[in-house]
């Protein structure tokens, strides 16, 4: 088995599993993808794809309950939640290229300002490639339905990352997947 097909397998397990829209890992993915090239992290690139398409992994040791819950998480719950990142990285660690792809799964729920998690890491200690995914994961997150709120339009995603520039994400690397996806979405729309 290769590890294309070996990531294909589990992206595929990770989707059945996760409540979440089909096609979310891979949009990711993509746009990690497109902001690593932008950011001209040309030898990362692969690994912070890969990353991308294995970030939420370790939500398959959180309840079924916990993670398809509509209401809003208890503290407990949240917390629980939030473990995802250091199993998920465990758990790349026995892949080819593992201790590179769980660097960057550890640390993309961490903040610019140091308020994320799980280590509270902030600015440029948060590693590049979790940077990256951070901001493509959130756009993607924005623009999908969600038990609790209806999908924001592209647009309006990009204002919240703005918005989050500084606080939540790296402002550089917003500006530049700002620069990527607008003329995307707005050749979409009618003349």
């Amino acid at each position: 088995m290769t590890v294309e097909s070996l990531l294909a397998e589990v992206t595929r397990g990770i989707n059945i599993i996760c409540p979440w829209p089909e096609g979310h890992l891979q949009r990711v993915a993509g746009y990690s993808a497109q902001l690593a090239s932008a950011a001209a992290l040309d030898g990362a690139v692969t690994i912070i794809e890969k990353a991308a398409l294995l970030h939420e992994i370790g939500k398959l040791a959180i309840p079924d309950d916990v993670l398809r819950k509509a209401d809003r998480l208890t503290l407990d719950e949240f917390e629980l939640v939030k473990r995802h990142t250091l199993v998920g990285a465990e758990m790349c660690r026995s892949l080819p290229d593992g201790d590179a792809i769980a660097v960057v799964v550890r640390s993309c729920h961490e903040h610019w300002d140091g308020q994320g998690y799980p280590d509270g890491l902030a600015g440029e200690a948060i590693p590049i490639g979790a940077r990256v995914l951070a901001v493509a994961d959130a756009f993607d997150t924005l623009t999908m339905d969600r038990p609790w709120r209806s999908a924001y339009a592209p647009e309006e995603a990009l204002q919240i990352l703005w918005f989050g520039a500084e606080s939540q994400w790296d402002p550089r690397l917003v500006e530049m997947f700002d620069r990527i996806v607008r003329p995307a979405f707005s050749k979409r729309r009618p003349a």
